[in-house]
């Protein structure tokens, strides 16, 4: 058992003996840290797991305390990788503004995605699991609603069996993929990709590398239909050649053979963590002879030297947009409300100059 479990289990004990009374205030993270001699982080996974379950309830500001009535609650579920930066933040926005509701109970399941390829076996696996916890929450008749990340549509398919008896939301939609008729909230990626590759243009270059999203062929399908329907056709009419790629391995590929390449445009941070070391290998500078951009402005962006141009997601938002859907009188209809990104500019591309 996890150390987190473990004093889980201690916390559940001294709730359910009475030492912590209806409606008490549990002791701070620090001093349980204090006691346990471990970290608030780990404490705060221990607290995660009492709040799951509905024995305790968090107030913005104020801390924990013992639930009261844990028989009135109503449950949320949601449904979405619980790693990856953007992914956390959306997380954490959820369980903060949660935070605020007394009479709801949080639920969390992780779905994994693989950025390379998808695995079936596991995604058929899990969307049985989660169906089951679904069944068992509608049984007890505390469920009322869940919220799932649209990225995960392979395996979230199932869900168009509860249309009618729970209130269904996406985020993250891609509703070209998508495949549950539901309330959606959506990345504008088509203004994400076009302000990132007008920003290069704008900056004066010339030979644009991009590097695409490299994930199963839906996602891919997708993302390389927006780009073209985004880019290729004023590239042709400034005069602008672009390059497309699908792994930092064809971008060092395609560098090295065309010096003249003088803009990237990188579909995630992540993919710049290697490939500045490629480009200083190469004796490429960014922002002074090579202008990049990257897309969804994760923390690293602002560590890397220089600094990167990102395109900001706004994950927070996403996150206010659901749940106003879901609190609104009365509910929204099916649709998509699309977020706008917005443009970050730092030194990997304004100190470019053709």
């Amino acid at each position: 058992m996890s150390v987190h479990s473990e004093i889980s289990a201690i916390i559940r004990k001294r709730i359910e003996s009475g030492d912590y009374k209806p409606g008490a205030k549990i002791d701070s993270l620090r001093s349980l840290a204090s006691e346990f001699k471990t970290s608030p982080e780990v404490i705060r996974l221990a607290l995660n797991i009492l709040r799951k379950d509905g024995l305790i309830l968090s107030q913005h500001g104020k801390g924990n305390f013992v639930a009261t009535t844990p028989s009135t609650f109503r449950e949320v579920l949601v449904i979405t990788p619980l790693h990856g930066h953007i992914d956390q933040d959306i997380v954490s926005e959820f369980i903060s503004r949660f935070s605020e509701h007394p009479e709801y109970r949080l639920l969390m399941e992780d779905i994994k995605m693989n950025d390379n390829n998808v695995d079936y076996e596991y995604l058929e696996r899990r969307s049985k699991e989660l169906s089951r916890i679904i069944d068992d929450r509608l049984e007890n008749g505390k469920l009322d609603a869940v919220f799932f990340n649209g990225s995960s549509r392979i395996g979230l398919r199932f869900l168009k069996k509860y249309i009618n008896k729970l209130k269904l939301f996406c985020f993250h939609d891609i509703s070209q993929l998508v495949e549950v008729p539901c309330p959606s909230v959506s990345i504008d990626y088509y203004h994400g990709y076009y302000i990132g590759l007008r920003h290069l243009f704008d900056k004066g270059c010339q030979n644009i590398l991009v590097i695409n999203v490299a994930q199963n062929e839906e996602v891919y399908s997708f993302h390389n239909d927006l780009l073209k329907s985004t880019a290729i056709a004023e590239c042709e009419e400034a005069g602008v050649n672009l390059t497309v790629c699908n792994s930092r391995e064809e971008a060092v590929e395609i560098l090295t053979q065309h010096p003249e390449i003088d803009g990237i445009f990188g579909y995630s941070d992540s993919c710049y963590i290697k490939l500045m070391k490629d480009l200083e290998h190469l004796g490429r500078t960014p922002g002074k002879d090579i202008a990049l951009v990257g897309f969804f402005n994760t923390p690293w962006a602002e560590f890397f030297n220089p600094e990167l141009t990102s395109i900001d997601v706004f994950p927070t938002k996403i996150v206010d947009e659901i749940i106003a859907m879901y609190f609104s009188e009365p509910p929204y209809k099916t649709f998509v409300k699309k977020i706008r990104p917005k443009l970050i500019i730092r030194e990997s591309s304004s100190g470019f100059k053709k």
